[in-house]
């Protein structure tokens, strides 16, 4: 399974990439829902995300409507610190 991870804390980010690749997921990392839907552009088997709600350029709401516009199948989780 591959996994996106964006969080614009870059702490967080890969404190939650460390957990899922220990798991042996295929993780990917974004710093803020931009650079998310590039990454989710590139990479069409993307099955879930999970994703910060607030952060800077592109709010974490914003993202999920726009990837489940384009990106309808995939599961995205929802967090906020």
């Amino acid at each position: 399974m591959k996994i996106l991870v964006v969080e614009d804390d870059a702490a967080v980010r890969k404190f939650l990439t460390t957990i899922l690749k220990k798991e042996n997921y295929t993780v990917f990392e974004a710093e803020n829902g931009i650079s998310a839907l590039l990454i989710l552009k590139e990479q069409k088997d993307i099955t879930v995300m999970i994703t910060d709600l607030i952060m800077p350029e592109k709010e974490g709401f914003e993202t999920i409507i726009e990837v489940k516009k384009q990106y309808p199948s995939i599961n995205i989780i929802a967090i906020s610190g």
